[in-house]
């Protein structure tokens, strides 16, 4: 800040001291201020954009389920008729014209809030990894073929069956298939040969393990679904991930 005090001696006259006008005179102000520095703090939990549409999905028609489910029970079991997969349904005496749309629609139901939150903490794992790694179109195409998939296996072992079958399992089970591609392609399986052998032993197994024990509720886990999506996530990464793709979005 500069203040220029020649036209003030003009006007004053001879004040008792004698300034040379060669040298202006100058008054500066400090401009050292505090700054005040807001702390950044990162999420906890920073999920990508399509995880989190994913989960909000889920979340949102858990909630509109619930309370439509609160005012009318039997709305629930409206709801899974039309929105689930059934096997029977597709056959030429029952196929209506929206059961093309359960392959995409029993994904986002689910059977009660524990069935709800045990995927939602599985593809906020799971989905976000692939998400970070992949990109959010690859993700969506593991997604969709992981889905089809396990609901085509579940199809084939139960032609017949009236049963409904909701949640988003197959295509959780999609996603540590791809993620076990993506980790052989990097050499990181942790083992000598680099195999995904042990890892799909144990998940065959753990899949069938939980099918034999049953869901929380009482009601049955299509075990073969979960086998079908985690192939079916596998051969997606595969496909996807060929030396022309890369690895990278």
């Amino acid at each position: 800040m500069v203040q220029d005090n020649n036209s003030m001696n003009g006007k004053n006259g001879h004040n008792g001291q004698h300034h040379d006008d060669n040298t202006p005179n100058i008054i500066r102000f400090s401009d050292h201020r505090p700054v005040k520095v807001k702390k950044v703090h990162p999420p906890m939990i920073n999920l990508p954009l399509f995880t989190k549409i994913l989960l909000a999905i889920m979340i949102t028609v858990q909630v509109i389920v619930f309370a439509l489910g609160f005012i009318d029970p039997q709305m629930v079991d409206i709801i899974f008729s039309y929105g689930g997969f059934i096997p029977a349904s597709w056959s030429p005496g029952n196929f209506q014209w929206w059961t093309p749309l359960t392959l995409l629609t029993f994904s986002f139901l689910h059977d009660g809030w524990i069935h709800l939150g045990i995927n939602v903490l599985m593809l906020a794992a799971f989905g976000s990894g692939i998400e970070k790694m992949l990109g959010a179109k690859r993700m969506l195409q593991i997604f969709a073929a992981s889905t089809l998939a396990a609901i085509a296996a579940h199809f084939l072992f139960n032609i017949h069956s009236v049963g409904v079958v909701v949640g988003v399992s197959g295509a959780i089970s999609g996603y540590f298939g791809a993620l076990l591609w993506i980790m052989k392609q990097q050499n990181t399986l942790g083992n000598a040969q680099n195999s995904m052998t042990p890892f799909i032993v144990i998940w065959i197994v753990t899949a069938i393990g939980f099918g034999m024990m049953g869901a929380p509720g009482g009601g049955e886990i299509a075990w073969v679904a979960h086998i079908g999506g985690f192939f079916g996530g596998l051969g997606a990464a595969w496909w996807l991930l060929k030396p022309n793709n890369g690895l990278r979005r």
